[in-house]
């Protein structure tokens, strides 16, 4: 079973997802330090190994995104550094030659294709998007029709069939069709501001996007492109990060607050039109939620934050904290993933 899994650096965090891979599973928390990726045992959260320069990633790690078959896989990281781009094969943490062709600026958000085929990523310079195959590293010519801006977030939609940026200037996110790279027409009622960030459900039913901008959040039905009414309790401020749970049923959202900390990780019922919010864990990050995610089984929801507990996990089913890693980066944590053997 092949799965993609991907998060991304907003301020001063990243998040990712899940993977599987050797004896036992792992979990990844990302930060601004050196070395930036703590490499857990998912089982008891006890550190097994870090990744940084001394494995040849330079500079500070801003994406990450991982790609699970089975019992091996892929492990992307996006830095502010050139080559700007380091790929490392799963169990065995071997790091793979560089494309030949970098992304020339720092990648904010990578994802890779359902299949594992094509790694995306958005970058603060044009061309703003990137895609590479991933069996020979070779970069895929850019799209005619280029993201107006700084690219902020980048995902596939689990059916294959789209890839969506959000990225600074209108129209704030772009879309394109997997099959030929053509770019879609705009929805006719765009975000509000500048795309933060971007996500679609695991049904690919619904595209949502975070941005700078009251209502903060902007989803649309895949359907037809039409704008979902908007929640009638909205994010308290801007949205640095979108998770869906397995079953697209719900979603949390990653904001900084209006004062810190208030709910700067925020839950919506997200099965219909329009998403309804619901109770906000009560053990709220302190300072900044930088992103959020839920586990690969929908189990858990991790959590990341700018200062305080830099890790926190919650249990979906009582919203209550549990145990997580008590060894690990001390600044900047933005990104979580997951590896588990299948």
């Amino acid at each position: 079973m092949a799965i993609a899994l991907s998060g991304n650096l907003q301020l001063s965090g990243h998040l990712a997802f899940e993977a599987g891979g050797g004896a036992a599973p792992l979990f990844f928390v990302m930060s601004e330090e050196d070395p930036g990726l703590f490499v857990y045992d998912r089982t008891d959260f006890s550190l097994l190994r870090t990744v940084g320069s001394d494995d040849g990633v330079e500079g500070i790690m801003k994406a990450l995104a991982v790609f699970q078959d089975g019992a091996t896989g892929l492990l992307a990281i996006g830095t502010d550094t050139a080559p700007y781009l380091y790929v490392f094969s799963l169990p065995d943490f071997t790091l793979q030659p560089a494309p030949a062709d970098d992304p020339g600026s720092t990648l904010t958000f990578l994802d890779f294709s359902p299949d594992g085929t094509l790694l995306a990523g958005s970058s603060e310079s044009t061309p703003y998007v990137h895609r590479y195959e991933t069996d020979t590293w070779d970069k895929v010519a850019d799209p005619a029709v280029l993201p107006t801006g700084a690219g902020s977030g980048v995902h596939f939609s689990p059916n294959g069939t789209w890839l969506a940026v959000s990225h600074t200037t209108s129209p704030f996110v772009t879309i394109y069709q997997v099959s030929d790279w053509a770019k879609l027409t705009n929805p006719v009622a765009l975000p509000a501001g500048n795309g933060v960030s971007c996500r679609f459900n695991p049904t690919s039913t619904q595209l949502a996007v975070g941005h700078f901008t009251s209502p903060f959040i902007t989803i649309y039905s895949t359907s037809s492109w039409a704008k979902f009414t908007n929640p009638a309790t909205l994010p308290t401020a801007y949205v640095q990060h979108i998770s869906f749970d397995p079953t697209s049923t719900d979603a949390v959202v990653s904001t900084p607050g209006v004062s810190f900390p208030t709910r700067t990780v925020e839950r919506y019922s997200a099965a219909a039109n329009p998403w309804v919010f619901q109770t906000t864990p009560a053990a709220n990050i302190d300072v900044s939620g930088n992103n959020s995610s839920y586990s690969q089984d929908g189990e858990l929801v991790f959590t990341t934050g700018a200062s305080g507990d830099y890790t926190r996990v919650f249990e979906t089913a009582t919203w209550d904290l549990t145990t997580g890693p008590t060894t690990g980066p001390g600044t900047g944590v933005g990104g979580f993933a997951e590896f588990i053997p299948v």
